[in-house]
């Protein structure tokens, strides 16, 4: 299979899987701590996510060179 992110950005996404694996061990001190970490660590996921699809299909989606260009 091949590696969808760069080097760095493979160092990225294993640190913020070691900060979500930690943080979910804390004691909670909010109801709503978990969800909220949940949601913004799912952004955070896809912002990687999407330097993959920005590099891999730049027609498609397009980023701030790209719009520059036109």
């Amino acid at each position: 299979m091949e590696k969808p992110f760069t080097d760095k950005e493979q160092t990225v996404m294993d640190l913020l899987v070691d900060a979500h694996n930690n943080f979910i061990e804390l004691d909670r001190t909010h109801s709503m701590e978990i969800t909220e970490w949940s949601i913004t660590f799912h952004k955070l996921q896809h912002l990687l996510g999407m330097r993959v699809l920005r590099r891999d299909y730049p027609k498609t989606f397009t980023s701030i060179k790209h719009i520059n260009k036109k």
